[in-house]
Protein backbone atom coordinates (compact mmCIF):
# COMPACT_ATOMS: atom_id res chain seq x y z
CA UNK A 1 0.00 0.00 0.00
CA UNK A 2 1.20 3.24 -0.81
CA UNK A 3 2.26 6.24 1.67
CA UNK A 4 0.05 8.04 -0.18
CA UNK A 5 -2.90 5.93 0.04
CA UNK A 6 -2.16 4.86 3.80
CA UNK A 7 -2.43 9.15 4.51
CA UNK A 8 -5.83 8.94 2.60
CA UNK A 9 -7.30 6.45 4.74
CA UNK A 10 -6.19 7.73 8.39
CA UNK A 11 -7.46 11.07 7.50
CA UNK A 12 -11.06 9.96 6.41
CA UNK A 13 -10.93 7.69 9.04
CA UNK A 14 -9.77 10.27 11.14
CA UNK A 15 -12.18 12.96 10.05
CA UNK A 16 -15.39 10.60 10.31
CA UNK A 17 -14.56 10.01 13.85
CA UNK A 18 -14.10 14.01 14.27
CA UNK A 19 -17.07 14.66 12.77
CA UNK A 20 -19.29 12.02 13.91
CA UNK A 21 -17.91 13.13 17.56
CA UNK A 22 -19.01 17.12 16.62
CA UNK A 23 -22.17 16.13 15.39
CA UNK A 24 -23.27 13.88 18.75
CA UNK A 25 -21.85 17.69 20.33
CA UNK A 26 -24.25 19.94 18.32
CA UNK A 27 -27.25 17.48 18.84
CA UNK A 28 -26.58 17.94 23.03
CA UNK A 29 -25.70 21.46 22.83
CA UNK A 30 -28.97 21.99 20.81
CA UNK A 31 -31.26 20.22 23.33
CA UNK A 32 -29.66 21.92 26.05
CA UNK A 33 -30.25 25.63 24.42
CA UNK A 34 -33.86 25.21 23.52
CA UNK A 35 -34.76 24.09 26.97
CA UNK A 36 -32.70 26.62 28.39
CA UNK A 37 -33.08 29.97 26.04
CA UNK A 38 -36.16 28.83 23.44
CA UNK A 39 -36.47 32.11 23.05
CA UNK A 40 -33.01 32.68 21.90
CA UNK A 41 -31.95 28.92 20.74
CA UNK A 42 -31.91 30.22 16.92
CA UNK A 43 -29.25 33.29 17.45
CA UNK A 44 -27.08 30.73 19.81
CA UNK A 45 -27.21 27.62 17.33
CA UNK A 46 -25.89 30.13 14.61
CA UNK A 47 -23.21 30.75 16.86
CA UNK A 48 -22.34 27.41 17.33
CA UNK A 49 -22.29 26.57 13.74
CA UNK A 50 -19.90 28.87 13.02
CA UNK A 51 -17.28 28.14 16.26
CA UNK A 52 -17.11 24.47 14.75
CA UNK A 53 -16.76 25.67 11.52
CA UNK A 54 -13.66 28.10 12.18
CA UNK A 55 -12.47 25.24 14.28
CA UNK A 56 -12.81 23.15 11.60
CA UNK A 57 -10.66 25.28 9.49
CA UNK A 58 -7.87 25.45 11.98
CA UNK A 59 -8.28 21.68 12.31
CA UNK A 60 -8.36 21.09 8.49
CA UNK A 61 -5.20 23.11 8.04
CA UNK A 62 -3.21 21.98 10.93
CA UNK A 63 -3.50 18.53 9.86
CA UNK A 64 -2.83 18.85 5.89
CA UNK A 65 0.35 21.16 7.00
CA UNK A 66 1.77 18.80 9.25
CA UNK A 67 1.63 15.89 6.72
CA UNK A 68 3.48 18.35 4.59
CA UNK A 69 6.08 19.86 7.20
CA UNK A 70 4.77 23.46 6.83
CA UNK A 71 5.08 24.03 9.99
CA UNK A 72 8.83 24.78 11.20
CA UNK A 73 7.86 28.43 12.70
CA UNK A 74 7.44 28.34 16.44
CA UNK A 75 5.11 31.63 15.17
CA UNK A 76 3.66 29.69 12.61
CA UNK A 77 2.78 26.77 15.14
CA UNK A 78 1.14 29.43 17.86
CA UNK A 79 -0.98 30.79 15.40
CA UNK A 80 -2.45 27.66 13.55
CA UNK A 81 -1.22 24.57 15.54
CA UNK A 82 -2.14 24.93 18.74
CA UNK A 83 -5.31 26.41 18.65
CA UNK A 84 -5.86 23.62 15.93
CA UNK A 85 -4.75 21.03 19.10
CA UNK A 86 -6.64 22.86 21.60
CA UNK A 87 -9.89 22.36 19.67
CA UNK A 88 -9.15 18.69 19.30
CA UNK A 89 -8.68 18.02 22.49
CA UNK A 90 -11.85 19.95 23.51
CA UNK A 91 -13.89 17.93 20.73
CA UNK A 92 -12.14 15.02 22.95
CA UNK A 93 -12.82 15.78 26.15
CA UNK A 94 -16.68 17.20 25.33
CA UNK A 95 -17.67 13.52 23.78
CA UNK A 96 -16.17 12.05 27.00
CA UNK A 97 -18.05 14.14 29.53
CA UNK A 98 -21.37 13.65 27.32
CA UNK A 99 -20.84 10.44 26.74
CA UNK A 100 -20.42 9.83 30.16
CA UNK A 101 -23.50 11.95 31.27
CA UNK A 102 -25.70 10.06 28.95
CA UNK A 103 -25.07 6.59 30.00
CA UNK A 104 -25.87 7.79 33.62
CA UNK A 105 -28.93 9.52 32.53
CA UNK A 106 -29.64 5.75 30.50
CA UNK A 107 -29.01 3.41 33.32
CA UNK A 108 -30.71 5.88 35.61
CA UNK A 109 -33.49 5.85 33.17
CA UNK A 110 -33.78 2.11 33.01
CA UNK A 111 -33.55 1.98 36.62
CA UNK A 112 -36.79 4.15 37.45
CA UNK A 113 -38.54 2.14 34.59
CA UNK A 114 -37.82 -1.05 36.20
CA UNK A 115 -38.99 0.28 39.10
CA UNK A 116 -42.07 1.43 37.96
CA UNK A 117 -43.30 -1.65 35.89
CA UNK A 118 -42.13 -3.65 39.84
CA UNK A 119 -44.64 -1.39 41.98
CA UNK A 120 -47.76 -1.98 39.38
CA UNK A 121 -46.71 -5.65 39.31
CA UNK A 122 -46.52 -5.51 43.13
CA UNK A 123 -49.09 -3.04 44.00
CA UNK A 124 -52.83 -4.21 44.51
CA UNK A 125 -53.86 -0.95 43.37
CA UNK A 126 -54.79 -0.56 40.11
CA UNK A 127 -52.20 1.31 37.57
CA UNK A 128 -52.92 5.33 37.82
CA UNK A 129 -52.06 7.14 34.24
CA UNK A 130 -48.89 9.04 34.47
CA UNK A 131 -49.24 12.86 34.64
CA UNK A 132 -48.57 14.66 31.49
CA UNK A 133 -45.12 16.54 31.10
CA UNK A 134 -45.06 19.87 32.38
CA UNK A 135 -43.26 23.01 31.72
CA UNK A 136 -39.36 23.26 33.18
CA UNK A 137 -39.71 25.61 36.12
CA UNK A 138 -37.70 28.72 36.72
CA UNK A 139 -35.90 26.81 38.92
CA UNK A 140 -35.15 23.71 37.04
CA UNK A 141 -34.28 25.96 34.46
CA UNK A 142 -31.70 28.19 36.27
CA UNK A 143 -30.16 24.85 37.29
CA UNK A 144 -29.90 23.59 34.06
CA UNK A 145 -28.37 27.08 32.59
CA UNK A 146 -25.65 26.90 35.33
CA UNK A 147 -24.79 23.29 34.55
CA UNK A 148 -24.70 23.58 30.87
CA UNK A 149 -22.36 26.79 30.77
CA UNK A 150 -20.44 25.42 33.63
CA UNK A 151 -19.66 21.99 31.31
CA UNK A 152 -18.66 24.13 28.21
CA UNK A 153 -16.28 25.98 29.95
CA UNK A 154 -15.10 22.94 31.61
CA UNK A 155 -14.65 21.61 28.06
CA UNK A 156 -12.85 24.72 26.35
CA UNK A 157 -10.60 25.41 29.36
CA UNK A 158 -9.58 21.94 30.49
CA UNK A 159 -7.48 21.82 27.21
CA UNK A 160 -5.78 24.69 27.38
CA UNK A 161 -5.02 24.69 31.48
CA UNK A 162 -3.38 20.42 30.81
CA UNK A 163 -1.36 21.83 28.25
CA UNK A 164 0.34 24.41 30.26
CA UNK A 165 0.27 22.54 33.81
CA UNK A 166 1.79 19.18 33.19
CA UNK A 167 2.83 18.72 29.08
CA UNK A 168 6.47 20.38 30.23
CA UNK A 169 6.40 18.91 33.74
CA UNK A 170 8.66 16.03 33.56
CA UNK A 171 8.45 13.46 36.57
CA UNK A 172 11.53 11.73 37.23
CA UNK A 173 11.05 7.60 38.69
CA UNK A 174 13.99 6.27 40.17
CA UNK A 175 12.60 2.57 39.62
CA UNK A 176 14.82 -0.14 41.29
CA UNK A 177 14.23 -3.42 39.63
CA UNK A 178 15.36 -6.57 41.30
CA UNK A 179 16.34 -9.77 39.36
CA UNK A 180 16.93 -13.37 41.26
CA UNK A 181 19.85 -13.77 38.19
CA UNK A 182 21.04 -10.75 37.79
CA UNK A 183 25.09 -11.06 38.29
CA UNK A 184 26.74 -9.39 40.59
CA UNK A 185 28.50 -7.59 39.08
CA UNK A 186 25.46 -5.33 37.23
CA UNK A 187 24.51 -4.61 41.29
CA UNK A 188 23.67 -0.60 40.98
CA UNK A 189 23.72 -0.44 36.96
CA UNK A 190 21.55 2.02 36.24
CA UNK A 191 19.49 2.62 33.00
CA UNK A 192 18.00 6.08 31.76
CA UNK A 193 14.92 5.46 29.64
CA UNK A 194 13.15 8.20 27.56
CA UNK A 195 10.71 7.02 25.22
CA UNK A 196 8.06 8.97 22.42
CA UNK A 197 9.68 12.27 22.21
CA UNK A 198 7.70 13.04 18.62
CA UNK A 199 10.65 15.58 17.72
CA UNK A 200 7.61 18.05 15.65
CA UNK A 201 5.59 21.00 16.00
CA UNK A 202 4.87 19.84 19.88
CA UNK A 203 8.54 19.60 20.72
CA UNK A 204 11.04 22.02 19.54
CA UNK A 205 15.23 21.29 19.64
CA UNK A 206 15.29 23.83 22.89
CA UNK A 207 12.47 21.50 24.49
CA UNK A 208 14.82 18.26 23.35
CA UNK A 209 17.82 19.75 24.86
CA UNK A 210 16.26 20.36 28.14
CA UNK A 211 14.95 16.63 28.54
CA UNK A 212 18.34 15.65 27.63
CA UNK A 213 20.12 17.90 30.45
CA UNK A 214 17.60 16.52 32.65
CA UNK A 215 18.81 12.97 31.88
CA UNK A 216 22.56 14.01 32.25
CA UNK A 217 21.90 15.13 35.54
CA UNK A 218 21.13 11.63 36.32
CA UNK A 219 24.51 10.48 35.34
CA UNK A 220 22.85 6.94 33.85
CA UNK A 221 25.35 4.28 32.74
CA UNK A 222 23.27 3.53 29.75
CA UNK A 223 20.46 5.73 27.94
CA UNK A 224 17.71 4.25 26.02
CA UNK A 225 15.28 5.80 24.26
CA UNK A 226 12.62 3.72 22.99
CA UNK A 227 11.18 4.68 19.65
CA UNK A 228 8.42 7.76 18.27
CA UNK A 229 11.35 9.60 18.15
CA UNK A 230 10.08 12.40 15.13
CA UNK A 231 6.33 12.87 15.02
CA UNK A 232 5.21 12.67 11.22
CA UNK A 233 7.63 14.24 8.69
CA UNK A 234 11.19 14.39 7.86
CA UNK A 235 11.66 17.89 8.40
CA UNK A 236 11.86 16.99 12.16
CA UNK A 237 14.82 14.94 11.67
CA UNK A 238 17.31 17.64 11.90
CA UNK A 239 16.13 19.18 15.25
CA UNK A 240 16.32 15.87 17.01
CA UNK A 241 19.52 15.18 15.46
CA UNK A 242 21.01 18.29 16.86
CA UNK A 243 19.54 18.11 20.57
CA UNK A 244 20.96 14.18 20.61
CA UNK A 245 24.59 15.52 20.50
CA UNK A 246 24.04 16.22 23.62
CA UNK A 247 23.17 13.28 25.25
CA UNK A 248 25.55 11.86 27.60
CA UNK A 249 26.00 8.16 29.05
CA UNK A 250 28.93 7.01 30.84
CA UNK A 251 28.47 3.45 28.58
CA UNK A 252 26.78 4.58 25.59
CA UNK A 253 22.72 5.10 24.39
CA UNK A 254 21.15 3.08 22.03
CA UNK A 255 17.76 3.60 20.25
CA UNK A 256 14.67 1.96 18.42
CA UNK A 257 12.14 3.23 15.98
CA UNK A 258 8.27 3.75 16.83
CA UNK A 259 5.47 3.65 14.17
CA UNK A 260 5.91 7.61 13.95
CA UNK A 261 8.88 7.29 12.81
CA UNK A 262 8.30 5.14 9.81
CA UNK A 263 5.20 7.49 9.33
CA UNK A 264 8.64 9.70 8.35
CA UNK A 265 11.72 7.88 6.55
CA UNK A 266 12.55 4.94 9.21
CA UNK A 267 15.94 5.05 7.09
CA UNK A 268 16.59 8.58 7.45
CA UNK A 269 15.45 8.86 11.29
CA UNK A 270 18.09 6.06 12.04
CA UNK A 271 21.03 7.58 10.20
CA UNK A 272 20.51 10.68 11.68
CA UNK A 273 20.22 9.25 15.28
CA UNK A 274 23.69 6.95 14.45
CA UNK A 275 25.28 10.41 13.59
CA UNK A 276 24.30 12.11 16.57
CA UNK A 277 26.53 9.35 18.48
CA UNK A 278 23.10 7.20 19.57
CA UNK A 279 23.26 3.65 18.31
CA UNK A 280 20.04 2.53 16.58
CA UNK A 281 19.31 -1.19 16.80
CA UNK A 282 17.53 -2.44 14.06
CA UNK A 283 16.46 -5.88 14.80
CA UNK A 284 19.77 -6.07 16.51
CA UNK A 285 21.97 -6.55 19.82
CA UNK A 286 24.78 -5.01 21.42
CA UNK A 287 26.52 -6.29 24.27
CA UNK A 288 28.71 -4.79 27.18
CA UNK A 289 31.13 -6.00 29.61
CA UNK A 290 30.90 -4.60 32.96
CA UNK A 291 33.54 -6.09 35.41
CA UNK A 292 33.56 -9.79 33.69
CA UNK A 293 29.20 -9.92 33.51
CA UNK A 294 27.71 -9.74 29.95
CA UNK A 295 24.54 -7.27 29.85
CA UNK A 296 22.80 -7.41 26.72
CA UNK A 297 20.55 -5.28 24.57
CA UNK A 298 18.28 -6.33 21.98
CA UNK A 299 16.58 -3.43 19.77
CA UNK A 300 13.25 -4.61 18.20
CA UNK A 301 12.28 -2.44 14.87
CA UNK A 302 8.76 -1.43 15.65
CA UNK A 303 5.78 -4.20 15.26
CA UNK A 304 2.81 -2.31 14.13
CA UNK A 305 0.72 -5.06 12.72
CA UNK A 306 0.02 -3.37 9.62
CA UNK A 307 3.67 -2.33 8.58
CA UNK A 308 5.88 -4.87 10.91
CA UNK A 309 9.35 -4.46 10.86
CA UNK A 310 10.37 -6.59 13.87
CA UNK A 311 12.41 -9.65 13.31
CA UNK A 312 13.40 -10.82 17.09
CA UNK A 313 15.39 -14.39 15.40
CA UNK A 314 17.56 -11.68 13.28
CA UNK A 315 18.11 -9.67 16.53
CA UNK A 316 18.78 -12.91 18.74
CA UNK A 317 21.42 -14.24 16.07
CA UNK A 318 24.36 -14.40 18.09
CA UNK A 319 23.36 -13.41 21.23
CA UNK A 320 24.72 -15.23 24.55
CA UNK A 321 22.36 -16.93 26.20
CA UNK A 322 24.65 -16.42 29.21
CA UNK A 323 23.75 -12.52 29.29
CA UNK A 324 21.51 -10.38 31.19
CA UNK A 325 19.55 -9.45 28.45
CA UNK A 326 17.59 -5.95 28.43
CA UNK A 327 14.91 -5.70 25.20
CA UNK A 328 14.02 -2.61 23.81
CA UNK A 329 10.74 -2.38 21.36
CA UNK A 330 8.41 0.72 21.53
CA UNK A 331 5.52 -1.31 21.28
CA UNK A 332 3.96 -3.77 24.72
CA UNK A 333 2.59 -5.68 22.01
CA UNK A 334 5.87 -7.72 21.86
CA UNK A 335 5.95 -8.51 25.54
CA UNK A 336 4.71 -12.10 24.98
CA UNK A 337 7.53 -12.82 22.26
CA UNK A 338 9.51 -10.86 25.11
CA UNK A 339 9.14 -13.76 27.66
CA UNK A 340 9.11 -16.43 25.24
CA UNK A 341 12.67 -15.95 24.28
CA UNK A 342 13.73 -14.88 27.81
CA UNK A 343 14.34 -10.99 28.13
CA UNK A 344 14.88 -10.66 31.47
CA UNK A 345 13.78 -6.86 31.22
CA UNK A 346 11.67 -5.39 28.05
CA UNK A 347 11.52 -1.27 28.17
CA UNK A 348 8.77 -0.19 25.74
CA UNK A 349 6.78 3.06 25.15
CA UNK A 350 4.04 3.90 22.77
CA UNK A 351 0.95 4.59 25.30
CA UNK A 352 1.65 7.97 26.41
CA UNK A 353 -0.08 6.68 29.26
CA UNK A 354 -3.27 7.55 26.86
CA UNK A 355 -2.02 11.45 27.78
CA UNK A 356 -5.46 12.24 29.34
CA UNK A 357 -6.29 10.68 32.98
CA UNK A 358 -6.23 10.79 36.97
CA UNK A 359 -6.68 9.64 39.95
CA UNK A 360 -9.73 10.42 41.67
CA UNK A 361 -11.38 9.11 44.89
CA UNK A 362 -8.82 5.99 44.67
CA UNK A 363 -10.29 5.24 41.65
CA UNK A 364 -7.89 5.23 38.33
CA UNK A 365 -9.55 6.98 35.66
CA UNK A 366 -7.56 6.33 32.90
CA UNK A 367 -9.14 5.65 29.65
CA UNK A 368 -5.97 3.76 28.20
CA UNK A 369 -6.37 0.78 30.44
CA UNK A 370 -9.22 -0.19 28.12
CA UNK A 371 -7.10 -0.24 25.04
CA UNK A 372 -3.62 -1.57 26.20
CA UNK A 373 -3.17 -4.90 28.63
CA UNK A 374 0.17 -3.28 29.75
CA UNK A 375 -0.83 0.69 29.51
CA UNK A 376 1.42 2.00 31.89
CA UNK A 377 4.37 1.37 34.75
CA UNK A 378 5.75 -2.28 36.40
CA UNK A 379 4.38 -5.41 35.14
CA UNK A 380 5.94 -8.93 36.67
CA UNK A 381 5.15 -11.87 34.73
CA UNK A 382 6.48 -15.48 34.42
CA UNK A 383 9.45 -14.55 36.13
CA UNK A 384 9.98 -11.83 33.88
CA UNK A 385 9.39 -7.78 33.77
CA UNK A 386 7.99 -4.89 31.58
CA UNK A 387 8.02 -1.03 32.15
CA UNK A 388 5.94 0.64 30.03
CA UNK A 389 7.02 4.19 30.09
CA UNK A 390 4.77 6.88 28.94
CA UNK A 391 6.70 9.16 27.29
CA UNK A 392 7.96 12.83 27.00
CA UNK A 393 6.18 14.02 23.80
CA UNK A 394 2.34 14.56 22.60
CA UNK A 395 0.15 13.71 19.58
CA UNK A 396 -3.06 14.78 18.74
CA UNK A 397 -3.59 17.62 20.62
CA UNK A 398 -0.92 19.43 22.81
CA UNK A 399 -2.49 17.93 26.45
CA UNK A 400 -1.26 15.98 29.29
CA UNK A 401 -3.05 15.13 32.15
CA UNK A 402 -0.57 12.15 32.50
CA UNK A 403 2.21 13.97 33.48
CA UNK A 404 5.51 13.12 31.22
CA UNK A 405 7.89 10.74 32.31
CA UNK A 406 12.06 9.97 32.72
CA UNK A 407 12.78 6.68 34.13
CA UNK A 408 15.96 5.93 35.95
CA UNK A 409 16.28 2.44 36.64
CA UNK A 410 18.86 1.02 39.44
CA UNK A 411 19.31 -3.03 38.36
CA UNK A 412 19.38 -5.04 42.16
CA UNK A 413 19.78 -8.71 42.63
CA UNK A 414 17.06 -10.02 44.47
CA UNK A 415 13.55 -11.53 44.31
CA UNK A 416 11.06 -9.09 41.98
CA UNK A 417 9.24 -6.40 43.91
CA UNK A 418 6.45 -4.43 41.46
CA UNK A 419 7.40 -0.81 41.56
CA UNK A 420 4.47 0.89 43.14
CA UNK A 421 4.50 4.47 41.28
CA UNK A 422 4.04 7.64 44.04
CA UNK A 423 1.30 10.13 43.09
CA UNK A 424 1.41 12.81 40.70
Amino acid sequence: MSRTLQFFLFFSTVLTLVGLMQWYLYVSYRRWIRQVAPDRALRWLRRAKVVLLIGNAFFLLSFFGRGLGLFSEAAVRLAIVYPAGMWFGSIILGFVLLSIKDVIRLVVGLARKVLTIARRFFSSKSATISPAPVAIDPGRRHFLTSAGTATIGLIAATPVAASFATARDYQIRRIPLTFPNLPSELEGFTVAHVSDIHSGIYMSRPDMQYIFDIVNRLHPQVAVLTGDLVDTNDTEIPPLHDALKMLKADRGAYAVLGNHDHFATGDRVAEAVNQSGVTVLRNAHETLTVDGAKLSFVGIDDPSPRRNFADVPKALNGLDPESFKVMLVHQPRLWPTAKEVGMDLTLVGHTHGGQIGMEMMGMQLYPVRWVYDHPMGHFIEEGKQLYVNVGVGMVGAPIRLVRPEISLYELRKGEPVKYRAEKT
